[in-house]
């Protein structure tokens, strides 16, 4: 009975997307090995991203939108950094909202693209 106490905590501490921390933080992409590809969801609602490679360094901003009954959350300006398949930048995966579940940024069908969390 007792071992029951702590999993039904950690039921009531999660949201209904199953995240137990709010979507502001520092993600992480490693679609790129050997090389940082860093998203940071600021609480004002923008983000940055940065990828670094070697002595490489790419920069890119832009703003973001949460809703959190459906667990969406759309960007605007959100673009690749790195290198990917033509088949990603046809079709605009970025585009389409993603899903802030389990702490993550998730772009459905593309999880290689997709953020973690860093914290």
């Amino acid at each position: 009975m007792l071992g029951l106490i702590p999993m039904l905590m950690g039921c009531i501490s999660r949201d209904q997307c199953n995240n137990k921390k709010p979507i502001e933080g520092i993600y992480k992409n490693t679609f790129v090995k050997q090389a940082e590809n860093i998203l940071i969801i600021k609480p004002d609602g923008t983000f940055e991203q940065v990828f670094t490679k070697d002595s490489l360094t790419k920069k890119n901003h832009g703003t973001w939108e949460f809703f959190k009954e459906s667990c969406d959350v759309r960007f605007k300006n959100l673009i690749f950094l790195h290198d990917v398949p033509s088949e990603y930048i046809r079709d605009e995966i970025y585009k389409y909202p993603a899903i802030h579940r389990n702490d993550d940024i998730l772009f459905i069908d593309h999880y290689d693209v997709s953020f973690y969390r860093k914290e």
